[in-house]
């Protein structure tokens, strides 16, 4: 079965709707399905924040080491931990990042949010021409900011420019890439592949992945540099079942996503 049909059945198999950007790391053999569609980006959005603070750092508008404050106030609900920390402290913004990332944290998110600004991360997808990819506001706040949004075209394009070098300088480069794949939630896009995401701790492994998800009510997103030795692409998934709102880790679009994925690797990286 081809890449397109297998896309196309897991859309039926979900009655829901989804949206494909994969290439190898080169941009080579590219596949979209419906890529261009707009979605809510859930925490993928961070994975923008992301670049854009980096890029502060790199015109040394920001340190690594800068002193993010947490009051009680910037606490909030959702995926993280830094709304369990005792408020009143700063934390070094690096440390910050690694919370936004590793373990999709809200409020971490929110800190780095308020240093980088609303607008800064929207001039950046201006520029890079991710013309579905807008934030609106702090995340879980009440009342509540618009939803974030962009597509799969835009998140494919982020990380593979981001992986590749493309933009920002080669510390900030590495920076980026060890910080994705320190990503603690990869059991769905490991799912079908054999990859473990603890193992990589303790042991060398041949798969490694760097990614970002996002999920809400009836949606769920990845975006990731998957690799094998020195070969790897670069994929993003978009899945809206919105007949399941819940979170569990059969829902739907988890399974459509590790489906996809298992596709994606076996074409781009050999069965």
């Amino acid at each position: 079965m081809g890449l397109q049909e297998t896309i196309r059945d897991e859309m039926e198999r979900v009655n829901g709707s989804v949206s494909v950007a994969a290439s190898d790391l080169d941009g080579a053999r590219p596949l979209v399905h419906l890529a261009e569609a707009r979605h809510r980006a859930a925490s993928t959005i961070k994975l923008a924040l992301l670049v854009a603070w980096l890029e502060g750092v790199a015109e040394g508008r920001y340190a690594l080491d800068q002193p993010l404050p947490m009051h009680r106030d910037d606490a909030v609900p959702g995926s993280g931990v830094m709304k369990l920390l005792t408020p009143g402290h700063a934390y070094p913004a690096i440390d910050v990042a690694h919370l936004m990332i590793c373990v999709s944290d809200n409020t971490a998110t929110n800190l780095l949010m308020r240093l980088v600004t609303v607008d800064a991360v929207n001039r950046l997808a201006e520029r890079h021409g991710w013309d579905a990819t807008r934030l609106f506001g702090p995340l879980q706040v009440t009342p509540p900011s618009h939803p974030a949004t962009t597509s799969a075209r835009d998140l494919h394009g982020m990380m593979r420019g981001l992986w590749m070098g493309d933009l920002l300088p080669e510390r900030e480069t590495e920076l980026a890439r060890s910080v994705l794949l320190r990503q603690q939630y990869t059991e769905h896009l490991g799912r079908y592949i054999g990859f473990d995401g603890y193992r990589h701790e303790v042991a060398t492994v041949d798969v490694s992945i760097a990614s970002k998800s996002g999920a809400l009510p009836g949606q769920r997103n990845e975006v990731a540099v998957i690799r094998r030795g020195d070969h790897g692409f670069v994929m993003s998934i978009m899945v809206e079942v919105p007949s399941d709102p819940r979170f569990h880790l059969d829902h739907p679009a988890h399974v459509t996503i590790a489906r996809i994925t298992k596709a994606l690797f076996d074409h781009y990286l050999g069965a």
